[in-house]
């Protein structure tokens, strides 16, 4: 494997973002709420397991002792869209790899939100983020 590509990667995790409680509703911009996430998240979780797990959240503690190995884990393209309540969490990912060594780039994909390559008709800025996106991976995938 030369590379990973994460295009709003769903992670989540106990304690509140900040994206999450100011965009907690907000489905003019967004596919995804934080009521919808949370349904997602019982219905696919293990047994046992809340949002804090390492099936839900990378950097946690079980998380984060992960990222540490392996060294020669490939570069790493994580695409974030600025209206998503999973923003915080993806910022705090690619914290967390660049913190343990790892190369990341990411793109922020401003005044839109969860999906918005997928779901074009909700946005009116959405075909030309989309159009970045598709740019952005080309470059990547070019570059490794």
């Amino acid at each position: 494997m030369r590379g990973v590509i994460l295009v709003q990667p769903f992670f989540g995790g106990e304690a509140r973002t900040a994206s999450e409680r100011s965009l907690r509703e907000s489905a003019a911009k967004s596919a995804l709420s934080l009521s919808a996430a949370e349904c997602y998240w019982r219905l696919a979780l293990p047994a046992g397991c809340d949002r804090d797990s390492v099936w839900c959240n990378p950097v946690g503690e079980e998380g984060l002792k992960k990222m540490e190995r392996p060294a020669s884990m490939p570069g790493m393209l994580v695409c974030v869209a600025e209206m998503d309540i999973l923003r915080d969490r993806n910022l705090e990912f690619c914290g967390a790899l660049k913190g343990a060594g790892k190369k990341v780039e990411l793109e922020m994909y401003e005044g839109v939100g969860h999906a918005f390559h997928v779901l074009q008709s909700y946005y009116d800025l959405s075909q030309n983020r989309t159009n970045d996106l598709i740019s952005d991976v080309t470059k990547f995938i070019t570059n490794i």
